[in-house]
């Protein structure tokens, strides 16, 4: 089970903004099965360039729940399901954050479909959602706002499914009929390696997957999800505190 995920927020930092709407399309493999979206009340003024973009007011989410009330939905609508987004580590650093601050301790494993798709859909000028589901010709309408977009990430996940299924197929047919070549070869013919290569789309998915998996033993995916999508700066401490670099 997956569940496909999409927020809007009053800031890109999950250590200070919060979300004003969320929307979860439950998808079981084959289809959508579950859907649920709201806004939400931020419990501070959204940004203006945040309501030019978004179309979302502080008038629109006055009387609307705040987190701590939509929070159960949230925990029952994914649990058990892998969570997917469009740049995955905003959505799950925020809904962490969101739960932190209930005392919870949100923990799913997850899926990016902006990583999927560069493996799955090379060659795209962006992989941005609002330009790639147009080039791909995925209706998006909403954009910016959790419905639409998360409707539009759920259209484009059944896709990379689909490409995903048809390349294991492909494999398995081409394996069957290797292993029935093989039957019918000398004893002793072993197939080249050429024959056993997997196909490129293949195993692009499989280094994305593996790389994703890796890394250092001290660094969970947590710290790396809550990791700001922004440059910034660093600094070095010495043992007494004190800035060196």
């Amino acid at each position: 089970m997956y569940a496909i995920i999409d927020l809007e927020t009053t800031g890109g930092q999950p250590a200070n903004d919060r979300i004003t709407e969320l929307a979860i399309f439950v998808h079981d493999g084959q289809q959508v099965v579950d859907s649920y979206s709201t806004l939400v009340n931020p419990g501070r003024a959204i940004p203006p360039f945040i309501t030019q973009l978004t179309g979302i007011t502080n008038d629109m989410v006055a009387d609307a729940p705040r987190f701590h009330e939509v929070a159960r939905k949230v925990v029952e609508m994914t649990e058990g399901c892998v969570f997917v987004a469009h740049n995955v580590r905003f959505d799950y650093s925020f809904l962490k954050k969101e739960f932190a601050d209930l005392g919870y301790n949100y923990s799913r494993k997850t899926l990016c479909t902006v990583r999927l798709s560069r493996s799955l859909i090379p060659g795209q000028p962006s992989y941005s959602l609002g330009k790639l589901c147009q080039n791909i010709g995925i209706p998006l309408s909403g954009r910016h706002r959790a419905a639409g977009d998360a409707e539009a990430t759920a259209i484009l996940f059944d896709r990379l499914l689909k490409i995903t299924q048809e390349s294991d197929a492909a494999e398995a047919n081409a394996a069957d009929a290797l292993a029935r070549v093989d039957a019918l070869a000398p004893a002793g013919r072993k197939p080249d390696a050429a024959e056993k290569k997997p196909s490129p789309r293949r195993v692009a998915a499989m280094a994305q997957a593996i790389k994703t998996a890796l890394l250092p033993p001290l660094i969970t995916p947590e710290k790396v999800a809550a990791l700001p999508q922004e440059t910034g700066v660093y600094y070095f401490h010495n043992e007494a505190g004190e800035v060196i670099y």
